[in-house]
């Protein structure tokens, strides 16, 4: 792991270093412009560092002040990129000039107080600018990379700059072992050939726009033929299907591997973990590009399938209420994927044998949660359609039924493909809203009081919080033993907050006298968990959105203590975009906006007038994306692990449809008044 200890601490002295130079203070913020450093790598800030091992070379002070000429020379082509690029206003580009020179005169600078005008440095320093250079023309001359040997001699050139730290450490340190030096130098080529490769299929797009060269573009061409007449978006598909993106990836881990093998000799362990970060970024996405992969092949496999028909075909009239039609265009948009087996909806998920999952396949798709979420969701609208999503939800109630567990506790697993994930109080508590909205009593009780019972004996703290996992304290099959292994190892352990609040809703609804005990204290322990800022954490699902809701949902439903549920409220209230919309930080988005409605659905009786405006505000935005035909798109909803987001357009859908009956049904009610 990258040492982000290290990374402040040289923050810390880069900011102090720069307080202290002659300039004023708004020169001084612009060079220690902290969104600048902060989205750059880490290690850019002690690049030095990286190899200062190989060299013995241990003068702090000499690395430090080399770090610094390192940073700011690297700030100063960046910001000429940057103009060169077009992406900056005339009025700008003079500051940013000025910025820019300050930058490589300050680097310049620390230089010269470490190497005298006589120094060999000054020569590698001027051999180093040229391959820059070099690497320049070649970046807007594609035409020029013939094979991988160009491309390789390319990104050395590209990355030479980068080099002039390994020269002056082995200046410094007056090193004689030539061999040594080269090494390091060559493990610095093969990690930018790598890196390369990861940048050329990140910006694949940006770079044809910006005719720059490209290699994931010229093996795409190889395959396709230079005269080809695909459109940008098109040929970045292909790049996926075609298997470019993939051998790519490959290619590039096989050049990290080679930069690792110097770090390695010479006991370079910094180099050596930002070389293995890159390796596991670059094969993050070669198993993110077979997923994609993978799931297109669900999906014409599912529609092929499928035979999803109902007896009565749904057909929603539209009326002359906008907010209205987008529940209708919701309801269309989840019914047509429905229709074609609900692929879209599918969570495809890579889990490889090597992780220790006894499974022939690696591949494994999940759509249990999500349908019972969007079933959900057609409660809600069958009171504003009348009653017409009736036997659409006897259908899938029926489908959510046969997916139940049958090993003992039961229940239900997020992913049941795979026995080392254990069924969950998550869907548990979606299962029995459905079942209990759907009056299913009797089967709740035949099937569902046993895990109900298992959770409840076995997985509550004395403080109230409710572990996640439905797994026996005693007693435990081998099964059931490997699957708390795989808990404490690698899925982890609760209780969370979300996912609690989520089953002792269901509880609730299935029986609040029953279960009261339970409910009150899980909600105590909910409200001990709330941020000061009062929203709720989920460390399952993306944003603050879902998890606040469903917290909210339950405390309302239980208390309906206006005093409970106001921190939340405010939070809502304040944090609205100026679009009118939620996100996850200022760039609003469909789900997260829904998620607030549904939050502001519990509260707006309490104080109509202040969240009627802005659920208004909310309304004109949804209704904003609806016209451009930007509401129904994906946005990350769940995270079952970090860079892993789960994201469906059908979900997005159904939280939209969600939240607009819900208030059609409180306008009807009286309850608000929207315009």
């Amino acid at each position: 792991m990258i040492d982000l200890n290290a990374f402040e601490e040289k923050n810390k002295k880069f900011s102090y270093y720069i307080s202290k130079l002659p300039y004023d203070n708004e020169i001084k913020g612009s060079l220690n412009n902290q969104e600048f450093i902060r989205k750059n790598p880490p290690y850019y800030l002690y690049y030095p560092e990286l190899f200062a091992k190989a060299f013995n070379y241990t003068d702090r002070e000499k690395i430090e002040l080399l770090c610094f000429a390192g940073f700011f020379y690297y700030k100063h082509l960046i910001i000429h990129d940057e103009i060169n690029d077009n992406n900056s206003s005339k009025g700008s580009i003079y500051k940013l000039l000025l910025i820019a020179n300050i930058c490589q005169e300050e680097s310049i600078k620390i230089l010269t107080t470490l190497f005298p005008l006589n120094s060999s440095f000054w020569k590698l320093w001027n051999k180093r600018k040229m391959e820059f250079s070099k690497g320049i023309v070649y970046d807007k001359n594609p035409t020029r990379i013939k094979n991988f040997r160009d491309f390789e001699n390319f990104a050395n050139a590209k990355s030479a700059i980068g080099k002039i730290a390994i020269d002056a450490l082995n200046i410094l340190s007056k090193n004689r072992n030539h061999s040594l030096y080269n090494e390091v130098l060559s493990s610095h080529k093969w990690f930018y050939c790598g890196f390369q490769i990861l940048d050329d299929i990140i910006d694949f797009r940006e770079d044809i726009e910006n005719k720059q060269t490209n290699i994931a573009k010229i093996q795409l061409e190889k395959k396709l033929g230079k005269d080809n007449n695909y459109s940008t978006p098109d040929l970045e598909k292909l790049l996926f299907l075609k298997g470019i993106a993939e051998d790519l990836l490959q290619k590039s881990q096989f050049y990290y591997s080679k930069a690792n093998d110097s770090a390695i000799k010479y006991k370079l362990n910094l180099w050596t973990e930002v070389i293995k970060l890159n390796i596991a970024e670059s094969i993050r996405r070669e198993v993110n590009i077979k997923t994609f992969i993978k799931s297109i092949e669900i999906r014409i496999k599912l529609e092929k399938e499928c035979n999803n028909k109902l007896v009565e075909d749904i057909i929603i009239d539209k009326s002359n209420d906008i907010f209205y039609n987008i529940g209708v265009d919701a309801f269309e948009h989840i019914y047509n994927n429905w229709k074609k087996g609900y692929g879209e909806l599918q969570h495809i998920l890579f889990l490889p044998r090597n992780e220790g999952f006894e499974t022939e396949e690696e591949f494994h798709y999940a759509d249990i949660f999500q349908r019972a979420i969007v079933t959900d969701s057609f409660f809600d609208a069958n009171t504003i359609f009348k009653g017409q999503l009736s036997e659409l939800i006897e259908y899938e109630v029926q489908y959510l039924k046969s997916k139940k567990i049958s090993d003992y506790p039961g229940g239900w697993s997020y992913l049941p493909s795979i026995k080392e994930v254990a069924a969950d109080a998550d869907d548990l508590g979606q299962m029995l809203q459905v079942f209990s909205r759907n009056e299913d009593k009797q089967y709740i009780i035949a099937t569902c009081k046993t895990p109900i019972d298992t959770l409840n004996e076995n997985c509550i703290h004395e403080d109230g919080g409710i572990e996640t996992w439905i797994i026996p304290q005693n007693n435990r099959t081998l099964f059931q033993e490997r699957q708390y292994l795989f808990n404490t190892s690698k899925w982890g352990t609760g209780p969370d907050s979300e996912v609690m609040a989520n089953y002792l809703y269901g509880l609730s609804l299935y029986s609040i006298e029953e279960y009261e005990n339970i409910i009150r204290k899980g909600i105590d322990y909910l409200l001990k968990k709330r941020a000061p800022q009062g929203f709720w954490v989920s460390r399952w699902y993306y944003g603050v959105y879902y998890g606040t809701y469903v917290c909210l949902r339950l405390i309302k439903r239980i208390t309906g203590d206006y005093a409970l549920l106001k921190p939340s409220g405010d939070y809502i209230f304040n944090n609205q975009n100026e679009d009118g919309g939620w996100g996850n930080g200022d760039k609003s988005d469909p789900l997260s906006t829904s998620l607030a409605l549904l939050c502001l659905s519990q509260i707006i009786e309490y104080e109509p007038i202040r969240y009627g405006s802005i659920i208004d505000k909310a309304v004109e935005y949804l209704n904003k994306l609806h016209q451009l035909n930007k509401i129904f798109i994906g946005v990350p909803f769940i995270k079952p692990r970090t860079n892993d987001p789960y994201i469906s357009k059908t979900i997005v859908a159904s939280y939209v449809l969600k939240a607009i009956s819900i208030l059609i049904k409180k306008n009807d009610q009286d309850i608000i008044s929207m315009q």
